[in-house]
């Protein structure tokens, strides 16, 4: 269980880092690609989304299913 936390919080840091990382060359065009960027980001966070949804099933089966 200590492993599979330790991944999970592995995953977080690295998504953040990530997405902190797209933020930032996202800003740097500005006006000139707001389209394409609100479009972009749109799918980003749909993604985000079923992969927090996706970890939380996981918990919730690990939880219900496996006798630690």
């Amino acid at each position: 269980v200590a492993e599979l936390q330790e991944e999970l919080e592995y995953f977080s840091v690295l998504r953040d880092s990530y997405r902190t990382l797209l933020e930032e060359e996202l800003a740097k065009h500005g006006d000139d690609a707001y389209i394409t960027i609100n479009r972009f980001e749109d799918c980003r966070d749909e993604a985000f989304y079923w992969q927090d949804s996706d970890t939380e099933y996981i918990k919730s089966y690990l939880d219900d299913n496996c006798y630690l």
